[in-house]
């Protein structure tokens, strides 16, 4: 846990590398090989749900996202991955639970995921940069 990396770091005379937040990004460019994307944001997730560098928020630029989310969304179901998005997210997948800031802001440790439609890269960068941990993130296009 981050509390007990903290307690390592303050509490110790030799060096120590200390990192345990992961809220870690994919972003699907409107560039992007979609089903390379597909494969790439459902084994970020589903590998090692409980890992660090596991992928804690899907953002999909809105060019793309009505083709890929529904691909992604069957995938991730069979996986057992459950589901939260932004009102973009909602409106493309009925039913999906509605994601809060809370959300954004959260390391799940498991088969949970939030999802955000955005307009452009400088959006996606935007999210990142207020919600991400700066563990692991990554950029699909071409």
């Amino acid at each position: 846990s981050n509390e007990f990396v903290q307690y390592v770091m303050n509490n110790t005379d030799i060096a120590v590398l200390g990192h345990a937040d992961g809220i870690c990004h994919v972003f699907v460019d409107d560039k992007a090989d979609l089903p390379k994307a597909l494969e790439i944001a459902i084994d970020s997730k589903i590998q090692y749900p409980s890992a660090c560098n596991a992928l804690e928020t899907l953002l999909v630029h809105a060019s793309v996202a009505d083709k890929f989310l529904p691909s992604f969304a069957k995938r991730a179901a069979e996986e057992g991955v459950e589901l939260k998005g932004c009102p973009a997210t909602a409106k493309i997948l009925s039913g999906i639970a509605a994601a809060t800031e809370e959300d954004w802001a959260t390391e799940y440790c498991d088969k949970i995921l939030a999802i955000k439609v955005v307009s452009d890269i400088h959006e996606a960068m935007a999210h990142i940069n207020t919600f991400g941990s700066r563990h692991t993130d990554c950029i699909v296009t071409e």
